[in-house]
């Protein structure tokens, strides 16, 4: 005996999808929603981190910099502009002019700001250099920090207090080791 619904299909009638079918679909597209929201609802934290990875790994290059060149570098900071700028120290003097060039940066020059909306808004709240430039820290050619540009008295410690969203994070590079360090407080 035949089966008269193959018959029906045979001739050219369309299949309908069935309510399972409708049933598990809606099921698969819930799961993948409830999966996605959490992770768009976490941007403006990831920028914010994003930020303060920035300032860490830019402290930690020009570290390096100084070391891998034996000269003196310096992270000098504009807290009321929200930017830094990775200088070399020439003439004793810690100026923007002076900002190491990046060839992969828009003008060339190694300057981060972060009110660009990539770091979420992440902003420099307050920097303790040495008591000669409070606002730098500057690393002589063995990547120690010390007090200023011609200076060769090391200090104790640099801190960077970073605030963003959720968090603050206070940066810190240790006088004795160089060793960079990172310490978020939730808000």
């Amino acid at each position: 005996m035949r089966d008269s619904s193959v018959g029906i299909r045979a001739r050219g009638g369309r299949r309908g999808y069935t309510l399972v079918e409708i049933l598990v679909v809606v099921v698969v597209l819930g799961i993948a929603g409830s999966l996605v929201v959490p992770t768009m609802g976490q941007a403006g934290v990831l920028r914010s981190q994003a930020g303060v990875r920035t300032v860490v790994s830019d402290i930690t290059f020009a570290q390096s910099d100084a070391i891998a060149a034996q000269e003196r570098r310096a992270v000098l900071f504009d807290v009321p502009g929200n930017r830094y700028w990775i200088v070399t120290t020439d003439g004793g003097i810690l100026d923007p002019i002076n900002a190491i060039y990046d060839p992969f940066r828009a003008g060339r020059v190694y300057e981060v700001r972060l009110n660009d909306g990539n770091f979420g808004g992440t902003r420099i709240e307050s920097v303790v250099g040495g008591t000669n430039t409070p606002f730098a820290i500057v690393f002589d050619e063995f990547g120690a920090p010390v007090d200023g540009p011609a200076s060769t008295a090391p200090i104790p410690s640099a801190t960077v207090l970073i605030d963003s969203e959720m968090n603050t994070y206070n940066i810190t590079v240790n006088g004795m080791t160089g060793l960079i360090q990172t310490v978020r407080t939730d808000k």
